[in-house]
């Protein structure tokens, strides 16, 4: 059984595949799909133009009896009278037991999402933690050697202060903070609610819980964790000058800085569902930052990685902007969208 779109009729094999056949997952030309409708097996098949969406409307039987099975040959939920009338012959499974495993594969999918993301969070905060530390280290190391040489280079220890602290300043504005990771987590778990919420539907709902879930499933399949390798914490270091040297700039010594990436553009295109991407806004304005990129969607083949600092949006500053604000910009965006964004490391 054809389970891949094709340009031609999956039966003549020559004639254009214009017809889709929801049930059998085939394609048809006109020909073909007359044929398949005038068989006793599938005259009661639903065919549609190959453009067009199935949704669960179109596959409701119209009787009243509930939905208590599954066709998996046919891939469509089915009542009593459309089991005997007919799906007789076909592989069933019980909607119950479907409903279930799909709950507990989207689950499973999640919680390792969520586990790798925590990991992420987790490396991301010790470069945090770390750099500030040495940074602050590097502010001692620099007054001390200050104190020696006394108050003749005052003045020259209060300006490499001050660039170390801008340069800090730069760094950590570079990377997410805690609420930025935890926002990201927040939407993780608000997913795994709704799978529950899906899973907990009336028995005559369990179709439409079906449906959801697997559209819920396929998100969850899509959504791909792109990080960039971050082999080292990256550090701030005071090199100091041996006290023989000649010019207090000589004894002062120099600080030795990570170099941090340049901003640079990324246009994504819109596809069906997007542009595939999603981001979080820090709090305290520190940013906003790319939490999720999804599997093979624009942004996906972009260079586009997880925790990338979004600048603009279509030329805009996202500085100062709520949320809503942000993804308004991408929302009334056309076919294409243009980010600066400052990579991450």
């Amino acid at each position: 059984m054809a389970q891949s779109p094709t340009s031609n009729c999956e039966i003549c094999v020559q004639a254009p595949g214009t017809y889709n056949c929801r049930q059998c997952r085939q394609y048809f030309c006109e020909m073909c799909k007359n044929a398949h409708l005038r068989s006793n097996i599938s005259k009661n098949h639903i065919l549609l133009k190959s453009k067009e969406l199935f949704t669960e409307d179109k596959v409701r039987c119209e009787h009243t009896e509930k939905h208590t099975f599954m066709c998996v040959d046919c891939d469509a939920p089915l009542c009593k009278v459309c089991l005997v009338n007919d799906h007789n012959g076909h592989i069933m499974e019980d909607l119950d037991k479907i409903l279930l495993n799909l709950h507990s594969q989207a689950s499973v999918i999640l919680r390792e999402y969520g586990m790798n993301y925590k990991k992420k969070c987790d490396h991301v905060l010790k470069i945090r933690d770390s750099y500030t530390k040495e940074s602050e280290n590097v502010e001692k190391e620099i007054s001390d050697q200050g104190e020696i040489l006394k108050s003749e280079i005052d003045k020259n220890v209060a300006t490499m202060i001050t660039e170390v602290r801008k340069a800090r300043q730069t760094f950590l504005d570079t990377f997410p903070c805690n609420d930025v990771c935890d926002n990201a987590l927040r939407d993780l778990h608000k997913m795994q609610e709704k799978l529950d919420k899906t899973v907990q539907r009336k028995e005559n709902e369990l179709s439409l819980a079906i449906v959801e879930l697997k559209n819920q499933l396929c998100r969850i399949e899509a959504m791909k964790l792109v990080a960039p390798d971050v082999l080292s914490i990256p550090l701030v270091q005071y090199l100091n000058h041996p006290s023989n040297q000649n010019t207090t700039t000589d004894l002062l010594g120099t600080v030795k800085y990570c170099v941090m990436p340049e901003p640079r553009e990324i246009i994504l295109k819109r596809d069906c569902t997007g542009f595939g991407f999603a981001f979080i806004s820090s709090k305290n304005s520190a940013g906003v930052y790319v939490t999720h990129i999804l599997s093979g969607q624009s942004a996906d083949h972009s260079s586009l990685k997880f925790f990338d600092r979004i600048i603009s949006i279509n030329g805009k500053s996202v500085k100062g902007l709520t949320m809503s604000e942000t993804a308004e910009l991408v929302r009334n965006s056309n076919d294409n969208v243009k980010l600066i964004i400052c990579p991450f490391l």
